[in-house]
């Protein structure tokens, strides 16, 4: 929590579990998990995907994405995901409303990384950044179920 709160100091932060129905006292329209469903215990899951029920406004959209079965396990990682076993995870409290699969593995994944996230240099001309993003777009951005990184999807509480 330190380290976050030295990149926005101004911010009000909170720290508690997500699965404890009184740890916020209000709801909200949108909730964001991005790569985190990973990192909770599979025991856990189903009290997190409560607590997050319950954070959620009746009307709210949860968003969140999740890296694939296909992408290589990270030791912090508990699990992969396929859009299925995404599915039946959320299943007691959400319906999956859209789902996308993004970041293609190709060839050029690996480039983008030493061209964007290396100890030699920083990029920071914008043009060349621009230049990058726009291939990125083209080539890696959206994928298909058997090369996706990750899985985003919409969810909707159920009625």
């Amino acid at each position: 929590l330190a380290f976050a709160q030295a990149f926005a100091p101004d911010l009000e932060w909170l720290q508690g579990d997500v699965a404890d129905a009184g740890f916020l006292p209000e709801t909200f329209d949108v909730l964001t998990c991005i790569d985190v469903l990973e990192h909770v215990p599979p025991e856990a899951l189903p009290g997190f995907v409560q607590g997050l029920a319950w954070h959620l406004a009746e009307t709210g959209t949860l968003l969140l994405t999740v890296p694939t079965a296909a992408t290589r396990t990270c030791d912090k990682h508990y699990q992969q995901f396929t859009l299925e076993v995404l599915r039946q995870a959320l299943a007691p409290q959400f319906e999956i409303a859209e789902h996308r699969y993004l970041n293609r593995q190709s060839i050029w994944h690996k480039w983008f990384r030493t061209m964007l996230a290396n100890h030699l240099f920083i990029l920071n001309h914008a043009g060349l950044c621009r230049w990058l993003y726009r291939q990125y777009e083209k080539r890696m951005l959206v994928a298909s179920a058997s090369d996706a990184r990750r899985i985003f999807v919409a969810c909707r509480k159920k009625a």
